[in-house]
């Protein structure tokens, strides 16, 4: 995403939850899947929990 990409976290950030919340409806399994994974980086070590990072 090009928000992400310049730094504008907060933006990608609304729209990759934007994007989960649309991908079920529409039944595109793809966009779900990048926006967990774009969620994923931008999220800040105070939002990680084991659960998301694997462990």
């Amino acid at each position: 995403m090009c928000a992400e990409h310049r730094g504008d976290l907060s933006p990608a950030g609304e729209r990759y939850a934007h994007a989960l919340e649309i991908g079920p409806r529409i039944g595109q399994r793809w966009m779900v899947e990048e926006a967990e994974s774009g969620l994923a980086r931008i999220a800040g070590p105070a939002d990680r929990t084991p659960e998301h990072d694997g462990v």
